[in-house]
This record gives C-alpha cells, structure tokens and sequence, in this order.
C-alpha cells in the first residue's frame, strides 16, 4: 500500500512539473514571438513600443498584457496609442488566442 502512495505522489509530482515547464516554455515562446514581430514591423518602418510584459495563468492558460502599446510610424506622421492589450490562450492551444483591446484608443495622423 505504501508503494502505491508514494507511486502516486511521484506520478502528481512528474505532472505538475510537466505542467510547469510547459507553461514557462509557451510563456517564452510568446517572448520571443513578440520580440520578433516587433523586429519586422521596425524593419518596415514602424515602431512597436509597450511597458513591461505582465504573464499570468499558470499552470493552464498563457495570459498576457502589454500596457501602454504603441504602434507609430518612423517618420512619426501616424501614431495609435492604447491602454493595454490583453491576450489568453491554453497551453496545448497556443493557437488559439482570445484577445481584448478595451478601453479608449488614439490616433493621430499628420500628414497630407
């Protein structure tokens, strides 16, 4: 009977770890992602800018918010500014992502 509790408590320890190295895994995989979307923006002449990376949901889910994005062009003539940008997705589901850009947005455009 003892064989089988610590079986048992082996086998939740390997789950959990699994779960936790999947969740920090796909958490540095949305990282990199964005850091290389805003790369190839830069490289067509727009800016991305945002606060700090928040991630949250572990151990299921990969939630991210970016505060303050912004997105303008190099020239500065287009700017769109908002408060935050919230995304979640399930981490066999990283495909599969819900987002929000609630609140208020501004744009500017000063060109002709």
């Amino acid at each position: 009977m003892r064989r089988i509790a610590i079986a048992a408590a082996a086998g939740a320890a390997l789950i959990l770890a699994a779960l936790s190295a999947a969740w920090f895994y796909a958490a540095q995989g949305v990282r990199a992602e964005i850091a290389s979307w805003t790369e190839r923006q830069q490289e067509a002449g727009i800016l991305f800018a945002h606060g700090d990376l928040a991630f949250g949901g572990f151990p299921f889910r990969v939630d991210l918010t970016i505060p303050d994005p912004v997105l303008a062009s190099a020239d500065g003539a287009r700017r769109w500014e908002a408060a935050a940008l919230s995304a979640s997705a399930p981490i066999w589901r990283m495909d599969r992502l819900d987002w929000d850009l609630a609140g208020r947005h501004r744009y500017r455009f000063t060109g002709s």
